[in-house]
């Protein structure tokens, strides 16, 4: 496993600044204990020591915990739990990957490099969001968006320039008017609609494809039970993109979003 920081020249001391470290939030632990009873105190140490994950308490039905959601030390101790304890997984795997910590957009990502660089995982600690990374073959699905993206690029191209023409100076159209504007975000869409149609029709699935679906499916179950979670526990997210090949589902908790981004082939 390589890890490379990227981001500004200070990422590295950024870092440290969001994500506390142990000693740090065992100092802060330290104040609570005439607050938490001994139970919840022993729960957050244990999520502190990466004993246990930080998403324990959302799978137990307790109102007791409704409290704890609501103290900074949880959020801490939550962002160091699911950083160190990924890490840790990637650690201890054979496989070959690379982590990206990006200290300026706050962002922990994990790649198969023997794969495509396929995603594999990745912790925006900015925002308490984690994303888990499915690869799915489906010819159906692939032959439904063929002809969505056929329709589409033929509407686009029959539609008419609402604008009309730019006004004219000395006979030349005015650049940057919005009849311009307009032709210019229809011809990117169009542009963008006809690589997406050109990818798909000569797509031919290949044992790289099968080694993608099996990377991403390995490390999608090992966090799945990680956090507690399966396929049933994620909800439809409107964040799904217009091409219908890739589907993004969730689950929100106190101080953390858990992303399942589907993408099909």
């Amino acid at each position: 496993m390589r890890i490379n920081t990227n981001g500004d020249y200070f990422g590295v001391w950024k870092s440290k600044s969001i994500i506390k470290s142990r000693d740090e939030l065992c100092q802060d632990l330290e104040e609570y204990e005439s607050l938490l009873n001994d139970y919840v105190m022993s729960l957050l140490q244990n999520i502190i020591d990466l004993k246990i994950s930080a998403t324990e308490p959302y799978n137990e039905l307790s109102e007791s915990y409704d409290k704890l959601y609501e103290l900074d030390i949880y959020k801490d101790a939550l962002i160091y739990n699911i950083y160190n304890r990924a890490l840790n997984i990637f650690k201890e795997s054979d496989d070959e990957v690379e982590i990206n910590d990006n200290s300026g957009l706050k962002i922990l990502s994990a790649y198969s490099k023997k794969n495509n660089d396929n995603l594999l995982y990745r912790f925006n600690y900015g925002k308490q969001a984690v994303s888990l990374y499915k690869t799915i073959l489906d010819e159906e699905r692939r032959k439904e968006n063929i002809e969505q993206l056929k329709n589409k690029i033929e509407f686009l191209r029959n539609q008419s320039n609402p604008f009309g023409v730019d006004e004219t100076l000395s006979g030349v159209p005015l650049f940057g008017g919005p009849a311009s504007r307009w032709g210019m975000k229809r011809a990117y869409e169009i542009n963008s609609c006809e690589e997406m149609l050109k990818e798909l029709e000569k797509k031919e699935y290949t044992g790289k494809d099968y080694k993608d679906v099996e990377i991403t499916d390995k490390y999608y179950k090992i966090f799945c039970e990680e956090y507690g979670v399966n396929d049933s526990s994620f909800k439809p997210s409107e964040d799904d993109d217009s091409n219908n090949m890739t589907i993004t589902d969730s689950i929100v908790y106190p101080h953390l979003t858990l992303h399942r981004v589907k993408k099909y082939k």
